[in-house]
């Protein structure tokens, strides 16, 4: 159960859902979890070069969704909201996705996030997540953007690295 914002539709809510297919076109998408605990992962959709990303978790309906566009609007962005403060989130490799992408906020944190596969956003894009602890595997690009990782505990790097206009780190 949960809910998906989108500029195109409005609030989407759903119950009992195995997956979810949208196909169309939105500048910002906004997923809320439900209220978990989520163990959850970002990727690609498994279709190479559709532009279409997947969240997909047990506690809520798999999510295959175009990414969000900027075509329209140059601030096209995809944000991800926790539902419970134990929830943590994957980040595998998105060779579609280059929109900027928000996991959790300040005030409400993921457990942790961590970035197994490779992300690279289109230039001027922002990457921004705020965890109880992150921990980047990949390598993480956004040119002439900014990557910002906040966490409250560790933030650690093993085999990643970042490249970017501006990065900012506070743990």
């Amino acid at each position: 159960d949960g809910s998906i914002v989108m500029s195109s539709k409005g609030t989407v809510t759903y119950t009992g859902l195995d997956s979810l297919f949208d196909d169309s076109f939105a500048v910002n998408i906004i997923v809320n979890l439900p209220a978990g605990p989520n163990v959850v992962t970002f990727s690609d959709d498994e279709v190479s070069g559709n532009a279409m990303s997947r969240l997909s978790g047990a506690t809520f309906a798999t999510t295959d969704f175009v990414n969000p566009t900027t075509l329209f609007n140059p601030l096209g962005a995809l944000e991800i909201n926790r539902g419970n403060a134990a929830d943590t989130l994957t980040v595998n490799a998105l060779p579609d996705f280059n929109s900027g992408l928000t996991i959790g906020s300040e005030p409400n944190p993921f457990a942790a996030t961590t970035f197994a596969g490779a992300v690279t956003l289109a230039a001027g894009k922002t990457l921004r997540t705020d965890a109880g602890t992150v921990a980047v595997h990949s390598p993480l690009t956004a040119t002439f953007g900014q990557i910002i990782l906040l966490a409250g505990g560790d933030i650690t790097f093993s085999g990643g690295n970042v490249q970017t206009g501006q990065f900012v780190a506070n743990a």
